[in-house]
């Protein structure tokens, strides 16, 4: 495909590195995912128990350390 003398077939290194950013973002929400589930069906145990475990210990380390 030619490209019209007005456009340059090139993409600015900005556009690049957005894209790139993007996608790195993708894959660390992916990667977390991913983790979260394989914890938890490693325990047997489903997120919001998890949840709830956190927000225990998070109340136990805030009395611990008033």
């Amino acid at each position: 495909m030619a490209f019209p003398a007005s456009a340059s077939p090139k993409i600015h290194s900005a556009e690049i590195f957005t894209r790139w950013l993007a996608a790195e973002k993708v894959r660390e929400k992916e990667n977390e995912r991913n983790e979260l589930s394989f914890f938890c069906r490693s325990f047997q145990i489903f997120p919001n128990e998890l949840l709830q475990i956190f927000s225990k210990v998070e109340r136990a380390l805030d009395l611990i350390f008033e």
